[in-house]
C-alpha cells in the first residue's frame, strides 16, 4: 500500500491481485466477508470487494479519517470490525457501520 493507493496481494505466489488509488491518504486496511475497507485523508470510506479489487461503496465520513502518519502528536487510530459492525474514526467522530 502507497499513501494514496491500496494493492492486494496473492499470500501463496506473491503476485499481486489488484491495485485501487483513493482519494487522499488512505488508513490501513481491514478486511471481513470478502470486503477490504479503507478510509481516506479526504474524508471518504472505500469498500472494495477482495477478489476484483471493485470499489462496491463510498460514503462520505463527517470528517476526514486522520492516523498517526499525518499528526504524530495524535494517537494512532484505525479502522476495527467487530460482531456486524465497522468502526471508523473521523474527526471528533466514531462513525458506526
Amino acid at each position: 500500500m502507497s499513501n494514496d493507493a491500496i494493492s492486494a496481494i496473492d499470500v501463496n505466489t506473491e503476485n499481486q491481485k489488484w491495485t485501487a488509488m483513493g482519494n487522499g491518504a488512505l488508513s490501513p486496511p481491514v478486511t471481513a466477508n470478502g470486503y477490504t475497507y479503507v478510509a481516506s485523508s479526504a474524508g471518504t470510506l472505500y469498500v472494495f470487494d477482495d477478489k476484483t479489487g471493485a470499489i462496491t461503496d463510498m460514503k462520505t465520513l463527517p470528517e476526514n479519517f486522520m492516523d498517526v502518519g499525518q499528526n504524530v502528536s495524535a494517537p494512532t487510530s484505525g479502522l476495527a470490525i467487530g460482531g456486524d459492525l465497522l468502526l471508523v474514526p473521523a474527526g471528533n467522530h466514531l462513525v458506526a457501520y
